[in-house]
Formats: structure tokens, C-alpha cells, sequence
């Protein structure tokens, strides 16, 4: 087993069976293994740039992810850890700032209509939406990356 950062994820094809439709992709990992990964959603956060991936390997590049432990994590020998991973039975989670934005753009939209409510009056609700979002992403963004 080996664990490593991942340093690129590039979507490559789709193949729909009995069990569902699964997403392939070619991804790149910081300590130079390059292989494929077949999963369940288009873009799964777990295999995001930036997430830590337990995983086995066989000759042909096909990659295996296999769950992490903090036991498997510190004893990968290669110190790799990944504040932003939540370990659970059979999954692991990386949170992503971009996994905030519907999140930004919800509770934005709450905000002005609650404004709205009040009696304010915008040029334009679509930018003022915008602009609220994208200032509680700012804020999002720099918490999950400090």
C-alpha cells in the first residue's frame, strides 16, 4: 500500500454496466505514480488535486483505493497527512474549498431575500446575490486553508 498527495486528476472516459455508470480517470500522484481509477461520480473529492490517496497499484496502472487509517497514514514512511481528510469506514472525505460554493451561493441567496424582506431595494439582486457569495467563499476559503 502506498499513500500519496494527489498532484493531478484528469477525467478520460465513462462506461455504463449493470452496477451503474463509472468514471475514469488518469490521475498523477506527488511521489510519481501515474495510473487509473474508476469511481462512482464524475468528480469525487476523493480523488481531487490536492487529497491524500491510500492505494495499491497492479503492473497494468490500475489504481486501488484502499481505506486510510492514521495507523496506515504514519506508518507510509513518506510523512504525507492531509488535515482536511475525515477517516470513516469505507470512505474517506477531503473537503475542497470549491465543495463550498453551492453552500456560499445558498446562504447568499437566504441573506438578500432576507434583505429584500426588510424593504431594501437592489439595482440588480442577481449581483448583489454574487457579491454576498463570493465574499462568504473569501471567508470560507481562507478558514479551510489556514
Amino acid at each position: 500500500m502506498k499513500t500519496s498527495k494527489i498532484i493531478s486528476c484528469v477525467f478520460t472516459n465513462q462506461s455504463v454496466t449493470a452496477h451503474g455508470t463509472f468514471y475514469y480517470h488518469k490521475i498523477s500522484f506527488e511521489n510519481g505514480d501515474t495510473g487509473s481509477i474508476g469511481c462512482k461520480e464524475q468528480m469525487p473529492t476523493k480523488i481531487a488535486v490536492g487529497a491524500v490517496l491510500s492505494y495499491e497499484m497492479d503492473s497494468s496502472g490500475k489504481i486501488k483505493q484502499v481505506p486510510i487509517t492514521p495507523a496506515a497514514v504514519n506508518s507510509s514512511g513518506n510523512g504525507v497527512t492531509n488535515p482536511n481528510v475525515v477517516t470513516g469506514a469505507k470512505k474517506n472525505y477531503a473537503k475542497q474549498p470549491a465543495d463550498f460554493l453551492g453552500y456560499a451561493y445558498g446562504y447568499s441567496k437566504d441573506l438578500v431575500v432576507a434583505r429584500i424582506a426588510k424593504g431594501e431595494e437592489f439595482k440588480d439582486v442577481a449581483d448583489e446575490v454574487v457579491c454576498v457569495a463570493r465574499a462568504i467563499y473569501k471567508a470560507m476559503k481562507e478558514d479551510l486553508l489556514t
